[in-house]
């Protein structure tokens, strides 16, 4: 942590390699005392199509969802071709910043570069375009933002200055093409439709506020529509039949997935929330105490699950992991006890490259990630159900490897690099 405003803050320099799973060395390059014009491309990259990524929700790595990991991949490959930009939102209850403070160290063990700026730091970027990144402290003279260094440059700004920076991005920087994750975004898609520039909306969920940004898109003919999953096309095509689409599932790199060895000890269920199924959870754990489960920290701390299952000896939890590998090394079965409309799911395709077999409830679009010769619950909130299958992958080795091969050769299909890379030529053709 930065004690004071006079300590000048480092930048960490990481290869792209680490992407790909082969974690080189980290090096210090420079102090921030380049970093004036904070908001301002790579000087390296001058001259190639400028693609500005804007969310009103936090990104990668602060939010590790399988639709961040998504975004953040097709990112990554798209700016192999372009110069590509993340600006998105982030706030600051307590948590935020116990998430950080913790997020520092797993960046530094992962070997991701990344630029702690405090207020002397930004200062300059305040006064030259009258904005502020939030402070992820609640500390005075501590940080006012972060700066993430991937392929692309990635910031977090406050909610409310999202739409004034964007105003700048397009008088200033005038981006050619604009990805839009936004909920909330009548204001963005108008304020870009003036300016003339092809907008792209990635729609990438199915929850409560996905109608209400839907009706915001219909007006707009000239939007083309990237669907993150099948099941989000049929859910949405219909109303917007006249934009032009685009189904854009983000590859996924076996090589940060895969594991050289797994002991296979738990069965295990990631994010423990009330939408992702942990009542579901908590009803198979009371039934099934001779098994070992394991609990990953997802969109919460875990301080309030332990606490709900302190009475059962048999669970196992780990902290937010941005390296998959330390869950999918020491887990039999995967659980996805979803009671909503999962737009995808991405840790069963994760899972499966390592021929680990996921049991999940048959909504929304898990059937696309489990596939069809996966395990589909249709009355999932029957309990017997998920115990009768858990049971049979326990007890019976050949059902097990027959479950298992299946997952392996189903999630292969979702490690060709060419669907992201189509993306590339359709921004192409609309510059």
């Amino acid at each position: 942590m930065i004690k004071n405003e006079q300590k000048r803050t480092k930048l960490y320099e990481f290869s792209p390699l680490f992407y790909f799973g082969l974690n080189p060395p980290l090096r210090k390059i420079s102090s921030v005392s380049k970093n004036r014009h904070l908001l301002n491309y790579h000087i390296t990259k001058r001259g190639k199509i400028k693609v500005l990524f804007i969310a009103d929700i936090t990104t990668w790595p602060m939010c590790t969802g399988g639709a961040e990991v998504g975004s953040h991949m097709m990112l990554n490959i798209l700016d192999q071709s372009y110069n590509c930009k993340c600006i998105s939102v982030g706030i600051l209850p307590n948590y935020e910043y116990f998430k950080f403070k913790n997020l520092e160290n797993i960046l530094k063990q992962q070997k991701i570069k990344f630029e702690k700026l405090s207020y002397i730091n930004i200062r300059p970027s305040i006064r030259d375009y009258n904005i502020k990144l939030f402070p992820l402290s609640i500390k005075r003279n501590s940080f006012w933002g972060i700066s993430f260094k991937h392929y692309y440059k990635s910031y977090i700004v406050i909610k409310n200055k999202l739409y004034e920076i964007l105003k700048h991005e397009l008088l200033k920087n005038k981006p050619d093409i604009i990805i839009s994750q936004s909920k909330k975004a009548k204001k963005i898609y108008k304020l870009v439709n003036k300016n003339n520039i092809p907008i792209f909306v990635y729609i990438v969920d199915n929850s409560d506020d996905t109608p209400s940004m839907i009706k915001s898109i219909q007006p707009y003919k000239n939007i083309h529509i990237l669907y993150y999953s099948n099941f989000l096309k049929n859910r949405f095509r219909p109303i917007l039949k006249d934009h032009p689409h685009t189904i854009l599932t983000p590859p996924i790199d076996k090589r940060n997935y895969l594991v050289k060895y797994n002991s296979k000890k738990f069965v295990t269920f990631i994010n423990p929330v009330k939408q992702k199924g942990v009542e579901i959870f908590k009803k198979i754990v009371k039934r099934m105490p001779e098994v070992n489960f394991l609990v990953v920290e997802g969109w919460f701390p875990l301080d309030k699950v332990k606490k709900e299952f302190s009475k059962y000896q048999n669970v196992t939890f780990m902290d937010k992991q941005l390296d998959m590998r330390n869950v999918y090394n020491k887990t039999k079965i995967l659980l996805i006890p979803s009671v909503w409309q999962e737009a995808f799911g991405r840790v069963a395709v994760e899972a499966g490259l390592n021929g680990i077999p996921s049991i999940a409830s048959d909504v929304g679009g898990l059937n696309e990630s489990v596939g069809k010769e996966g395990i589909l619950i249709k009355d999932y909130r029957n309990i017997d159900e998920w115990i009768k299958n858990i049971n049979l992958l326990l007890d019976n080795d050949k059902k097990y490897h027959l479950y298992s091969n299946a997952a392996k050769k189903h999630s292969k299909k979702y490690t060709n690099l060419s669907e992201c890379k189509k993306l590339v030529n359709i921004i192409k053709n609309k510059i």
